[in-house]
């Protein structure tokens, strides 16, 4: 099963006291997400905002988008919503998109707000997170100090959005990888927590997480969530992997990038860090070394392949890996 996950940029309602108003609607992060038939792993692939790249035509309630060249990745959700003025037209483009770029046929999509976000993280009672230097990002209305700490769904909400400021760099790359620790502390907590093995306590978790929530039939009822969670109760923190598609800046423009067809390394350690449990199932590859054998990317083909469609088939997200052997790790407090 192959889905994506994607967090919107709405500023309507109560989400305009958590990023401030704005008119519109974007596509903040998206990530596709596949978990294998025999449910004991989850890849996650996070798709650069910023990558350029051809998107396809798009049905909307209000008629068809047509095809454009060389835009933002992010752009597939705007040009749904402004023209269909709804989340299932921005959805249904974003997944075209993302359908296109990677070649993988998408079973359904969830669409997460901020709201949604925060909820999420507090029917957790919050994330670990280790940060290797103090955060001061006002614009994501983030102040953190370093070390070991539990962020709140307000905070955790302010580390994924954060670029600038003290503490950043302003990379939407470097912020894929904070996200992508707080994907691994969430997992873990649901792991800690028996979340998936515990039917009633799972279902007043989702109860709580899913209540701005947006999906397609499949994905939209507490019910169908529940069965998805339940069938992943042998999936251990370690079995969920987390990549990102090789980029490089984009000739035409230094401030957005493209695909190169390759998979990429974390750019050396990453800032925040899910905190070590005394479990130890939560690790972090080392930087500059491989992070564990992924269905995803042991495919003959790119999963991701510059503006072109991929040739990467769902088929092939299932290739034999008997005696694979996991690259090195640590644990990320020592």
């Amino acid at each position: 099963m192959t889905f994506l996950v994607i967090a919107s940029d709405d500023r309507s309602g109560e989400n305009a006291a958590l990023g401030g108003e704005s008119p519109g609607m974007r596509s903040d992060t998206t990530m596709l997400v596949h978990l294998s038939g025999d449910r004991t792993r989850v890849d996650v692939v996070s798709i650069p905002r910023d990558t350029l790249v051809d998107v396809p035509a798009c049905p909307t309630t209000h008629g068809e988008i047509p095809a454009r060249s060389g835009v933002m990745f992010n752009s597939a959700f705007a040009f749904g919503w402004d023209r269909g003025q709804d989340l299932e037209s921005a959805a249904a483009c974003t997944v075209r998109a993302a359908e296109a770029v990677s070649g993988v046929r998408m079973d359904g999509f969830v669409v997460v707000d901020f709201a949604g976000f925060v909820a999420m993280v507090d029917a957790l009672e919050g994330v670990p997170i280790t940060l290797d230097q103090a955060i001061d990002a006002p614009e994501a209305d983030l102040l953190l100090p370093a070390g070991p700490q539990v962020l709140d769904g307000r905070q955790a909400l302010g580390l994924a959005r954060a670029r600038s400021g003290a503490g950043l760099d302003g990379s939407d790359l470097r912020r894929i990888d904070r996200q992508h620790d707080l994907v691994d502390a969430m997992t873990a907590r649901l792991v800690e927590q028996d979340l998936l093995t515990d039917a009633p306590r799972l279902l007043r978790f989702l109860d709580a997480a899913t209540s701005s929530l947006s999906a397609s039939p499949g994905l939209s009822s507490l019910q169908d969530l529940a069965g998805i969670a339940m069938s992943l109760n042998e999936v251990a923190a370690d079995d969920v992997v987390v990549l990102t598609p090789e980029v490089a800046r984009a000739p035409s423009n230094k401030n957005r990038v493209v695909f190169t067809g390759g998979r990429r390394r974390r750019l050396g350690p990453s800032p925040a860090r899910p905190a070590c449990r005394r479990t130890g199932r939560v690790k972090v590859v080392a930087p500059g070394t491989d992070p564990p054998r992924s269905a995803l990317d042991q495919a003959s083909a790119p999963v991701f392949s510059g503006s072109a469609v991929g040739k990467l088939s769902p088929q092939s997200l299932h290739p034999p890996d008997a005696g694979a052997s996991p690259a090195p790790t640590r644990c990320p407090l020592g």
